[in-house]
């Protein structure tokens, strides 16, 4: 009877330890992918709300670190992770929002009254240069550097040669880093990257992971929610 009563004990614990295996390998493959939805979503202009510090230490490093550290010594140092990303989304959000709040304040009325100017006096170089300022924030650069070029030659006074010369070159920079962007992301890695939601999987994985070790589940779900955070930021 004594044999008998050992081999479901050997069993369940084989069972436990299965599934432990399991978790982990799920956490490690859900991290993996984190990080690389991140890197992605960077490289294709994820850093518009976020700055690079902010983006180095708390979207990379501090949780890269949580993660390395926290496979190797299994302790609470894995909530390095989402208290990272709390921050990163934080800041985020915090900026975000201000800039969507001053959007509503002024921009509509002053793109309205710029083209109520224009359309009333067609030598109106203030009111040229006024929506060029508001196309070149909306990334319509073409139009912005038509704009520039429209105030200059209304009026001298409003902006001067140097000052047109300077707006062309920065525009011109900002085109190609758009278009340098846009060819990057026609590699297979981004462009997978970017028809795929893998923040849900993250999150479904989390959601599982947390069955067995809520710290680990804590962390990858914090993990799928910065990714899908990002996600909006580059407006995939």
């Amino acid at each position: 009877m004594a044999r008998r009563n050992r081999k479901p004990r050997c069993g369940s614990s084989v069972a436990a330890v299965s599934g432990l295996v399991f978790l982990i390998v799920i956490f490690q493959i859900g991290m993996l992918v984190g990080f690389l939805l991140l890197f992605a979503f960077w490289a294709a202009g994820g850093h518009r709300s976020l700055p690079l510090p902010v983006i180095f230490i708390f979207v990379f490093g501090l949780p890269i670190a949580g993660w390395l550290i926290g496979t190797l010594t299994q302790g609470g140092i894995i909530l390095l992770i989402p208290l990272s990303f709390s921050v990163a989304f934080a800041w985020s959000y915090r900026e975000r929002r201000a800039a969507h709040l001053l959007d509503r304040a002024g921009r509509s009325e002053k793109l309205i009254n710029a083209e109520r100017q224009i359309s009333q006096d067609r030598k109106n170089a203030g009111a040229y240069l006024a929506r060029a300022e508001i196309l070149e924030e909306d990334g319509r650069y073409e139009e912005a550097q038509a704009d520039y070029e429209r105030a200059f030659g209304a009026s001298e006074r409003v902006t001067s040669r140097y000052a047109l010369q300077d707006h062309k070159d920065r525009l011109s920079h900002a085109i190609k880093a758009r278009e340098a962007r846009l060819e990057y992301e026609k590699y297979f890695f981004i462009g997978f990257i970017r028809a795929a939601r893998f923040e849900w999987a993250i999150l479904a994985a989390g959601a599982l992971v947390a069955t067995g070790s809520p710290v680990h589940g804590i962390s990858l779900i914090s993990m799928g929610l910065m990714a899908a955070w990002c996600r909006r930021l580059t407006r995939f």
